[in-house]
């Protein structure tokens, strides 16, 4: 008994017409993949450009001065004015106060503590000639000349001693600063160590 080879040609045939049927499957997903549209991504935002004044004016520039030279323990050391001694806690002076302003034109601001507990806020910096100027029409605008603070010229309203001396402005906050003359000796002491100019 002979045995008989499987015929081939049937199976030949049938994978010769699978392969016939995958091809257009396969170009049919290749041409809808073709069509699809592609994704879209926004256009970058153009970088902002700071539009120019008007009238061609140039935008005023901040605060300007120089460094003054010395630190708060030096302009009023422990003992030489009542019991004003420099808070050794971190200081930064309240946004818009003059102690703020001296150390925007590049100075110092210091708080000290009296033995009551009482706070000394003073601001002494060596501002530009412009700001100087502007800085003395506002003090002579809001306070009373005094003579007895010291400097070229000097202020005082309410608790707050202004004084101009050579370069320099002090400023000098205390609620214990009734009248000028209580702030006297602070700023006459912070006179006495400025630098000569």
């Amino acid at each position: 008994m002979h045995e008989h080879a499987a015929p081939t040609r049937p199976l030949v045939r049938r994978v010769g017409f699978a392969a016939l049927a995958i091809v257009p499957l396969v170009a049919l997903v290749v041409a809808c993949a073709a069509t699809q549209p592609a994704p879209v991504t926004p256009a970058p935002e153009p970088p902002a450009v700071p539009s120019e004044p008007s009238g061609g004016d140039t935008p005023a520039a901040g605060p300007s001065g120089s460094p003054v030279g010395f630190t708060c323990a030096e302009a009023i050391p422990s003992g030489t004015v009542g019991s004003w001694a420099v808070d050794s806690a971190a200081f930064t002076p309240a946004a818009g106060s003059d102690a703020a302003q001296a150390v925007a034109f590049g100075g110092i601001a210091c708080q000290y503590l009296d033995s009551a507990g009482d706070t000394l806020v003073v601001g002494i910096a060596q501002p530009s000639a412009d700001s100087v100027a502007s800085l003395k029409s506002d003090a002579a605008e809001s306070g009373t000349a005094s003579s007895d603070l010291g400097g070229q010229a000097a202020y005082f309203s309410d608790g707050v001693a202004q004084v101009f001396a050579a370069t320099y402005w002090i400023s000098a906050e205390s609620s214990t600063f009734a009248a000028d003359s209580d702030a006297a000796r602070v700023t006459q002491q912070i006179i006495q160590v400025l630098p000569a100019g």
